[in-house]
């Protein structure tokens, strides 16, 4: 028989921990902020958040900023950003519906150079030295949320925008795109696979002005890839297959159909995990440059009779690390060469009037700082570092730095783009 030890099990009950509200922080219906900053320039910013959990959430987002101090010998040059987005998320057991609508205003003026040089003879009131960006965007989402790997797990977004400006330009973009993927086992060897594909569809329709011609393009992006994990080594490889369908006169003429092909090999090694990993990889593909995406880099772009192409990277190779010390201390490096064609730059004129015959009645004409979008081609190669101290959660230090080296094909110096 079995020898039988009395034993005893003493339980003692965890005592809960009582947090402060201070820990927990405060929850907020609704928020305001305004401010006055130097220039004259009014600020006020409104966030609206409702919801139930696990059931739905509803936000509203109000935004304005604005500034009427006039720099001093040029011409007025106020300016104004005004935006009003709302957003609606519905949960569901393993997926969520999101819906979103947004209107932005952006407001601004061609303030010249000199007035007492090269602007002489400009009436500052009159109307065609004013810019308005107007925009109206709706946007659909449907995502999975499984926590199990062999499901397939699916994002669809759906999205269409209307842009237009006071030269009688305008802009229409519908367009959707999805990712799914599914673990599958492709090769023994590595701990975590999986198999996925990514899609997109673009239709831009552009009116360079009133009498310009349109211009319309049609997209389609398929991407299959293949995702793994062997200890401390991830990547994805796959395939990005992209065609492209343009008609525009005063680009490609007046069909141009083009089926193209990149490479896609992204590696990641975690040396230290946590602390050091260094990573690598090759990619290409086309990129369009439409009115939305230039005229938010360059709000004094003469918008009139331009042409708004696609950028070809045809091959860029990256690579980099980043790492911690003692969780204080972000470090990071990057450095990658492309070449490309058709990238865009801005320039302005070199010829102003300075009397009255500076417009056709229609749009601007060579004045003020208006600038041109102007394309090239070349290759570039770029270096960026950064290092980020972290003491606490309200005392943060960066320095960051960049350098980019390009090498144009034709004779453009662009500004702020440096030369061999």
């Amino acid at each position: 028989p079995g020898l039988e030890i009395p034993t005893s099990i003493t339980l003692q009950p965890i005592k809960p921990k009582l947090i402060s509200e201070e820990i927990q922080g405060t929850s907020w219906g609704n928020i305001v902020r305004a401010g006055l900053g130097s220039r004259i320039s009014p600020y006020v910013e409104f966030f609206h958040s409702s919801g139930v959990e696990s059931s739905y959430r509803f936000n509203v987002h109000l935004y304005h900023y604005s500034s009427y101090k006039n720099i001093k010998n040029y011409l007025p040059s106020p300016y104004a950003n005004t935006l009003a987005e709302t957003d609606f998320e519905k949960y569901f057991d393993y997926h969520i519906l999101g819906f979103k609508a947004e209107y932005k205003l952006n407001n601004n003026r061609y303030y010249g150079h000199e007035t007492s040089k090269d602007t002489v003879g400009f009436n500052p009131k009159d109307n065609q030295f004013k810019q308005r960006y107007q925009e109206g965007d709706f946007a659909i989402n449907y995502t999975s949320t499984y926590r199990n790997f062999d499901k397939l797990h699916h994002r669809i977004h759906a999205e269409t925008y209307y842009l237009w400006d006071l030269r009688n330009v305008s802009e229409l973009f519908a367009g959707l795109n999805f990712d799914v993927h599914k673990s599958f086992a492709v090769y023994n060897l590595f701990n975590h696979q999986q198999v996925g594909l990514e899609g997109k569809y673009s239709y831009y329709r552009e009116q360079p002005g009133v009498n310009a011609s349109k211009a319309t393009d049609q997209y389609i992006n398929g991407l299959p890839y293949f995702d793994a994990k062997y200890g401390i080594i991830a990547f994805r490889a796959g395939v990005n297959i992209q065609w492209l369908k343009s008609f525009n006169q005063n680009w490609l003429g007046a069909n141009h159909v083009k089926l193209h092909c990149y490479p896609l090999l992204r590696v990641k090694v975690n040396v230290i995990p946590q602390r050091f990993s260094i990573f690598g990889g090759v990619r290409g593909g086309l990129s369009k440059h439409s009115l939305k995406q230039l005229a938010a880099e360059n709000p004094f772009l003469y918008s009139y009779n331009n042409e708004y192409r696609w950028q070809n990277t045809k091959l860029e190779f990256y690579g980099g690390f980043k790492g911690n010390i003692a969780k204080k201390l972000d470090f990071d490096f990057h450095a990658s060469y492309r070449t490309f064609e058709d990238m865009t730059f801005f320039d302005y004129p070199a010829i102003y009037s300075n009397n009255s015959s500076y417009s056709d009645g229609l749009n601007p004409i060579s004045y003020l700082n208006a600038f041109n979008v102007r394309y090239t081609s070349g290759n570039l190669t770029s270096f960026s570092a950064g290092l980020t101290f972290v003491n606490s959660s309200s005392v943060k230090i960066w320095l960051l730095g960049n350098y980019n080296r390009y090498n144009l094909d034709n004779n453009y110096k662009p500004v702020y783009k440096p030369l061999k």
